[in-house]
């Protein structure tokens, strides 16, 4: 175990202090969600969230209230600072917002730099939030121009020439209606259509609420009464396939770890899976590095010769097969 002991008066809010020009902003963003050992350093900042969360009710609260409330505000962290680290300023009506920002790093450096003993993983978790929080204050700030505010409920769309742009496009292609044309949902089927709203909803799903919806919804199964085990059992075995999609979280993020490793630094010097423009080869067909690209989808989507992807069926397969066990024990 690391002692270690952090002076918080070096905390206090600095969003006011002298910043540089937009001309002198030349460092790379230190964003604590991207850095190598985020993995192991997440379960940390998460429960540092969660204090807070808990920390903003002025009335009883249940535990669930406390969970969608932490989740919220981890997913508003996460996206507003990688939206700050994307656009590497601040506008004049993002002022409020950036402090408020800032804030909440200052507020969780707090958190996880209270115990009096620090193990490595917090000691490394500290130094990134910092490091995060210095970016965000030294972000230089526009006197003009008008820059997005963060909305829990906005509708987001898919940016051209991105992981998921590429991604989406080679999902669909068993659904074009005329091959000729550019792939959007005009040129797909009615089959096409549903499949790329279900694709798409994932790729902006926040998987944390997603499953903490999983465990409110076991909970309520857990404490009906008057079930049989074979009702019991059924309701069970349907919530674990209405929720088995969860696999699509893995997925993903594992092609795009593949791709990462296949473009960074050879083609481009970092890449964000929301934002960052791939280079244009990507998209040309007959490409070597277009059809690798193609192979890592194929591998991970486990696609069928005729392009059909084919994530759900082990999982959804093994769903069945383990309450068939259990209905056959329990009758």
């Amino acid at each position: 175990m690391t002692e270690l002991h952090m002076n918080l008066d070096d905390l206090q809010d600095e969003e006011h202090s002298n910043q540089p020009s937009p001309n002198e902003y030349n460092d790379e963003f230190q964003n604590v969600f991207d850095f190598p050992d985020f993995i192991e350093m997440r379960p940390i900042l998460r429960n540092a969230v969660r204090i807070l969360a808990e920390e903003s009710f002025n009335k009883p609260f249940l535990p669930v209230e406390a969970s969608h409330r932490a989740v919220e505000l981890e997913t508003k962290l996460e996206k507003e600072t990688r939206k700050y680290a994307d656009q590497k300023k601040v506008y004049p009506n993002q002022l409020d917002e950036w402090a408020d920002l800032t804030r909440l790093y200052t507020n969780v450096l707090q958190v996880i730099s209270k115990p009096e003993k620090i193990d490595t993983q917090t000691e490394d978790l500290i130094y990134a939030v910092d490091q995060t929080r210095k970016a965000l204050r030294n972000l230089p700030k526009m006197q003009v121009g008008v820059g997005e505010l963060y909305d829990a409920n906005a509708q987001q769309k898919i940016k051209r020439h991105t992981f998921y742009d590429f991604l989406l496009q080679e999902l669909v292609v068993p659904y074009v209606k005329d091959k000729s044309k550019n792939v959007n949902a005009n040129n797909l089927t009615d089959d096409g259509q549903i499949f790329l709203k279900r694709i798409s909803a994932y790729v902006f799903r926040d998987w944390d609420a997603y499953l903490t919806h999983k465990y409110d919804d076991e909970h309520i199964l857990k404490n009906k009464r008057n079930l049989s085990d074979s009702e019991y059992y059924d309701q069970l075995e349907q919530l674990e396939i209405k929720y088995a999609d969860k696999e699509y979280s893995d997925v993903i993020s594992n092609c795009f770890r593949e791709f990462e490793k296949k473009l960074v630094p050879q083609y481009i010097e970092r890449i964000d899976i929301f934002n960052t423009v791939l280079p244009e080869e990507i998209f040309v067909n007959q490409n070597k590095l277009h059809d690798e690209l193609r192979n890592i989808i194929k591998k991970h989507f486990l696609i069928d010769e005729n392009g059909y992807e084919h994530v759900m069926d082990a999982p959804i397969n093994a769903i069945k097969q383990k309450y068939k066990v259990y209905k056959e024990l329990f009758n």
